[in-house]
């Protein structure tokens, strides 16, 4: 294919191909995009994004929001029974971000993720490696760098849920109590399965997965365990996949 470069009378580009389907197929896939960091200009490859995309709010498929139906009255619900333990275990404030849109710039981390490198865990930047740390974990969430390992084996069987509806909404009409009546044990295990699904590891499937209840049951026995270890983990294989 051959493609006539233009001049701006600086640097030299390659117009976007009109009407060649094909071309621009090549062209979406070889373009280089611009971007700048402290008045330094850089660019990564493309393709560019699709400008169709269907959800501009939420640009990642998994992204917490706000949306998910009765969440924040749960949320308010729960806590006035359980608030004082969250605080105690050290994840009052963390659970307090779930009331919060994530604000960031979705190109900015597209960017960035070209320069990441999974065999390290490091981005390779111009002036060297940078990597978030538990030390950065512990200052967002609250949560302390250290702990034992976590072990699902831990988990007592003193609670169960009955589960028959794992979409956000439709779990939270099944699993949350009746206005009025006391927050059981077997609700807050719930509502903590929900948070750590949707708010700490956002699931790939975008609903409650069941592995997670035995984590929630941990949490609510006041077993400690390296919760700020799994969220790093977790980060480092999602970084991983993206790139």
């Amino acid at each position: 294919m051959s493609i006539a470069s233009s001049c701006d009378g600086v640097s030299r580009y390659v117009p976007e191909p009109q009407g060649d389907k094909t071309a621009k197929e090549i062209w979406n896939n070889q373009v280089l995009i611009p971007f700048s960091v402290a008045e330094i200009s850089h660019a990564f490859g493309g393709p560019i994004p699709d400008r169709n995309v269907s959800n501009k709010e939420n640009f990642f498929r998994t992204e917490p929001y706000l949306r998910v139906a009765n969440y924040i009255p749960w949320l308010n619900r729960v806590e006035k029974a359980y608030g004082d333990f969250w605080k105690e275990y050290g994840i009052f404030d963390f659970i307090q971000l779930s009331r919060m849109s994530l604000e960031y710039q979705p190109e900015l981390l597209i960017a960035a993720l070209h320069f990441f490198e999974k065999s390290s865990k490091t981005f390779q930047f111009k002036y060297g490696m940078m990597t978030p740390t538990l030390f950065d974990v512990a200052a967002i969430t609250g949560l302390k760098p250290t702990r034992d390992t976590y072990n699902p084996t831990n988990s007592s069987k003193n609670i169960s849920l009955s589960i028959t509806k794992y979409t956000y909404s439709k779990y939270i009409e099944e699993q949350r109590g009746k206005d009025g009546d006391e927050v059981s044990e077997a609700e807050h295990v719930a509502f903590l399965t929900l948070w750590l699904c949707h708010f700490v590891f956002c699931t790939r499937s975008i609903q409650v997965a069941i592995k997670y209840i035995l984590m929630a049951t941990q949490i609510h026995e006041g077993c400690y365990f390296g919760f700020g270890r799994l969220i790093l983990a977790n980060l480092y294989e999602a970084l991983g996949t993206a790139s």
